[in-house]
């Protein structure tokens, strides 16, 4: 891959939970302010201040006490509102006369701060406060106010826009007009840097540009929620927007959407507070949330991904998903005993193969050949040549000797195993063995491979290509036998799948042994059988439904298959059955199946939505609960519940592992799971490998 793809930088967002009132019975932040450097920010009990990464209480003679819902920063003295106007100058609180108290405040041309208090428009020069306006019969709630550059005021209103303008200072009214405002019922007013006003409502942005020039931005400009409560328009042209439900950032013309506690303690915003570029502190009833973006190659985050992984979701050799004790607490918790810890662990086993291949890091080939050896174990301990259990445990991990029927123990009592394994982990077996075999394995370690994928080769022949568990019967999802997958209509929908595995299978077994049984068998299946043509049409819909871990596995079998096969004949046939895969699920920018279809065709499919896919990763790749389904720039499928007609960015939506449905909008398991790094690391490392241009 050249250097200068290498060192792409992708956008990463990260985020930090803070609590400025610890030890109170409430943590709700209803203002925030920066002050020479330092965040301010009113609480339920008062105002405190970020000080060398540490919050402290402002409880001086003078300072608020109560709930703090406005803090404005002029000239380095902070005005402050707890029902009761208070200003700290020199460190020393004062309570003035009038106004009594403060709603909204900013700064005009001139350098005055006008203030809008419950009884009027005030101004305040630094030393003298001056009613320039009475509002007490007005009944109108102000939400926000601006100095315009023009020199006039603009009130965001429950009735509309009031303009204040003229020497008499007057109101001019604007009200919700077709082709104009979108609601009377406004909450911020901000103007940019052209001179554009733009208007959060409860229905949308309206923009307004002078005379007649009104634009409205909602759901159909892909803002993705339009009740917007507050709106901040940063020095670095960032737009950030709080709602009742979550963080909406206009950023280089493309929106992003922070929500879930994957991004906020709490999705009602109360404020946002922009402090650079890519940076911004969040307010809500449960905290602030510090969201913060920082530049990232996809290298450096597989470098994360890989740290966390290996500390994480490891558990003897075996690597998948990790069960949390607390919420969001990766350390906590333990790594699953799944049903398919063979194909978990033979992703992750080609993943880091991969690596070692494009980097020669020790560290890469230690961490695969370890999980190799688990990986081969699931082989040796059931005592049937070439059947692998699902899952290995020992004495002291959860449900040891519960009786479970599929649960059996080894004759030493250390350990049980388990049975009815299906094709999803023959195909993890195959997939990550071979990978290790061609890029990593030392002699020995090929001829101990082969061996390996060479029993499991013989038992499907020798038992009529079965899965045969340790009764005696064929397992529940381990057959590829010819009387089921082309004369039963009952395996009619796993026809051209389960042809397509078995016939990957025997090539891979004939690559890595050079026993022509392999190629004398695959031939037979393939022509004799037509299990080639029978891989044509493999993706099927059960009820019209998309069954998405089936993409998993038709991609763990393409990728061998097209790697080793060279007859001309048989390659079309298979990247005829690949093309179509692919442009059934190209919708889903999966970085994965764009990689595999691009590595085995030799041709680049859609590579750029898949190297933009892996820079979304959240890094954090817990399984938070997130809701996109209220979002309106959503269009929903018609046929499908909770489900979008285009997968959101990957941080937006629910965590999944590739073989998930990615278009789904709601999910998780409230911050109580993690993925492990497989999911990025495979793709990335396999595309390096490849030199595909990411």
């Amino acid at each position: 891959m050249p250097e200068d793809v290498k060192a792409r930088k992708y956008v990463q967002w990260r985020r930090d939970f803070q609590d400025p009132s610890p030890g109170q019975s409430s943590k709700a932040v209803l203002a925030l302010a920066r002050v020479k450097g330092k965040i301010w920010a009113g609480t339920g009990s008062g105002i405190s201040v970020l000080e060398r990464g540490t919050w402290k209480p402002r409880t001086r003679r003078g300072s608020p006490s109560g709930p703090v819902d406005f803090i404005y920063n002029f000239r380095d003295q902070v005005i402050a509102s707890d029902g009761q106007l208070h200003i700290c100058s020199g460190g020393t609180w004062s309570t003035p006369d009038e106004p009594a108290s403060a709603l909204r405040a900013d700064v005009d041309a001139d350098g005055r701060l006008w203030l809008v208090a419950e009884d009027g428009l005030w101004t305040y020069d630094g030393t003298d406060w001056k009613s320039v306006k009475r509002m007490g019969r007005m009944g109108i709630g102000f939400r926000d106010f601006k100095c315009l550059p023009d020199g006039t005021a603009v009130a965001a209103t429950d009735r509309g826009l009031f303009f204040l303008q003229g020497k008499r200072l007057y109101w001019f009214h604007v009200r919700k007009k077709l082709e104009g405002l979108l609601s009377n019922d406004t909450r911020a007013a901000v103007p940019d840097g052209s001179g554009n006003l733009w208007v959060a409502t409860d229905c949308g942005i309206s923009i307004y540009s002078g005379g007649n020039g009104w634009c409205s931005i909602t759901g159909k400009e892909r803002l993705p929620y339009e009740d917007v409560k507050t709106l901040e328009i940063s020095p670095w042209g960032e737009y950030w927007m709080g709602t009742d439900s979550g963080v909406v950032l206009l950023r280089n013309g493309r929106w992003k959407y922070f929500a879930s506690k994957r991004w906020l303690p709490d999705d009602r915003v109360n404020l946002v507070l922009p402090t650079r570029e890519g940076e911004a502190w969040v307010a809500t009833p449960e905290g602030i949330s510090h969201i913060q973006s920082k530049p990232m190659s996809l290298e450096e985050k597989a470098s994360i991904y890989g740290e966390n992984t290996a500390k994480y979701h490891n558990r003897m050799g075996f690597v998948t998903k990790r069960s949390l004790s607390v919420q969001g607490d990766i350390s906590s918790g333990r790594v699953n005993i799944s049903d398919n810890d063979g194909l978990w662990t033979g992703l992750y086993i080609a993943a880091e193969a991969f690596r070692y291949a494009v980097t020669g890091e020790r560290e890469a080939r230690t961490r695969a050949r370890d999980s190799l050896k688990a990986l081969i174990w699931l082989e040796e301990i059931t005592g049937i040549p070439g059947f692998p259990a699902r899952a290995i445990r020992g004495r002291n991990d959860p449900g040891f000797g519960n009786g479970h029927p599929e649960w059996h123990p080894t004759d030493d009592g250390r350990w049980e195993w388990k049975g009815d394994t299906s094709s999803d982990e023959i195909d993890g077996h195959f997939f990550g063995g071979t990978i290790y075999h061609d890029l990593v394995a030392t002699k020995d370690e090929k001829s101990r491979i082969s061996k390996f994928l060479g029993r499991m080769a013989d038992h499907m022949i020798d038992n009529g290509f079965y899965l045969v568990d340790v009764h005696g019967e064929p397992t529940t999802w381990g057959v590829w036998a010819p009387e089921k997958l082309n004369h039963d209509d009952r395996w009619r929908m796993q026809r051209g799948l389960n042809s397509l595995e078995i016939l990957s299978y025997l090539v891979t077994a004939h690559h890595v042994t050079g026993k022509k049984r392999y190629i004398d068998e695959y031939l037979k299946l393939a022509i004799d059988e037509h299990y080639a043509i029978n891989t044509v049409k493999q993706r099927q819909t059960v009820f019209g439904q998309q069954v998405w871990h089936d993409d998993r596995l038709a991609y763990l079998a393409y990728y061998p298959l097209l790697l080793y096969e060279e007859d001309p004949s048989l390659r079309q046939i298979y990247l005829l059955s690949l093309e179509r895969t692919w442009r059934q699920i190209r919708g889903q920018r999966n970085s994965l199946w764009n990689i595999i279809t691009s590595a085995v065709s030799g041709e680049p499919h859609d590579l750029e939505a898949a190297a933009d896919t892996l820079g979304d990763y959240p890094l954090d790749l817990i399984h938070w609960t997130v809701k996109n389904s209220h979002r309106s720039d959503v269009e929903l499928d018609p046929e499908r519940s909770n489900t979008a007609m285009e997968p959101l960015p990957a941080d937006e939506r629910p965590v999944h592992e590739w073989a998930g449905n990615l278009h789904q909008l709601d999910g998780g398991t409230n911050g109580m799971s993690a993925m492990d790094g497989t999911w990025y690391l495979l793709p990335y490392w396999m595309g390096r490998y490849h030199g595909l241009t990411l």
